[in-house]
C-alpha cells in the first residue's frame, strides 16, 4: 500500500541530455497563467463520447481565466496557431495507441495520434511547431506517455518527447488508460495547485495525485464546491 510516489515526485527523460535540455528551458520559462491554450474533444463519431472533458475544460477556462476550445473548434490549425505564444497547452481528447499484437509500433507516417473530431494531430505535425515559450504540455488522453523501447537508438521515443523536440520544457502525460471522470478530477486539482503558488509542474501532479487517490467523497464534493 505503499508507493513511491508516497516518497518523491517521480518524472521521466527519453535520455540525460534531453533531461538537462528540459532543466534548462524551465529556469529560463517561467509558467505564465496568462497564456493558455485550452481544448478538448468529447464527442466522435466513430469512438465513445468523453463527457467530461467538457466539464475539465470549462473547469479550467474559469480556473486560468482563459478561453477554451471544445468539439469541432479544435482543428490542425487551430490548435497550430493557438499554441505559438503560449506558456500551457493543455489537450483533452482520445489517444491513438500505438500498440500492435506483435508489440510496439512507433508511427512517423501521418496518421493521428491525438484525435479531434475530423483529424487530429501526427507526430510530424508536433515536430513543425515552434514551441519555444512554452513551459508545460498536458496531454489528457489515454496511453499519451507510452513509449518505443524497440528502437536501435539509445533513447526513448513517444508523443512526450516529440513534444519536447518541438520546444516544450515539460510534459505531463499518461503512462496508460485512465477514467474520464477521474482525469478530469485529477486535471482540476493540478491546476489548482498551480494557481494556488505551487509552480512545479511535478510536485503539483504529484499532490493531486494522492489527493485523488486518498481522498474521500465529501473531500471531493468540497473541492469542487469550492470550484464550481
Amino acid at each position: 500500500g505503499h508507493c513511491l510516489l508516497d516518497e518523491v515526485a517521480v518524472t521521466f527523460a527519453p535520455s540525460a541530455y534531453i533531461a538537462s535540455t528540459c532543466s534548462q528551458r524551465r529556469r529560463e520559462r517561467a509558467i505564465e497563467l496568462d497564456r493558455c491554450f485550452l481544448a478538448g474533444v468529447s464527442a466522435y463519431p466513430d469512438a465513445n463520447a468523453l463527457p467530461d472533458v467538457k466539464w475539465e475544460i470549462e473547469a479550467l477556462s474559469r480556473l486560468l481565466k482563459s478561453p477554451g476550445l471544445l468539439d469541432d473548434k479544435v482543428t490542425k490549425e487551430t490548435f497550430s496557431n493557438g499554441v505559438r505564444e503560449a506558456s500551457i497547452i493543455h489537450l483533452a481528447c482520445h489517444g491513438t495507441s500505438w500498440f500492435s499484437d506483435f508489440g510496439f509500433k512507433f508511427q512517423w507516417q501521418p496518421a493521428p495520434v491525438l484525435r479531434f473530431t475530423n483529424g487530429g494531430l501526427s507526430f510530424r505535425d508536433i515536430l513543425q511547431l515552434q514551441l519555444t515559450r512554452t513551459t508545460l504540455v498536458t496531454l489528457s488522453a489515454c496511453d499519451s506517455g507510452a513509449v518505443d523501447r524497440t528502437l536501435s537508438w539509445d533513447e526513448l521515443e513517444g508523443l512526450p518527447h516529440v513534444f519536447m523536440q518541438a520546444g516544450a520544457a515539460s510534459v505531463v502525460s499518461s503512462l496508460w488508460a485512465a477514467n474520464d471522470r477521474g482525469t478530469s478530477l485529477l486535471m482540476q486539482r493540478f491546476y489548482w495547485n498551480l494557481t494556488s503558488g505551487n509552480r512545479i509542474p511535478s510536485e503539483a501532479l504529484r499532490e493531486a495525485q494522492r489527493w485523488l487517490r486518498d481522498g474521500t467523497r465529501q473531500a471531493l464534493c468540497e473541492f469542487l464546491a469550492g470550484n464550481p
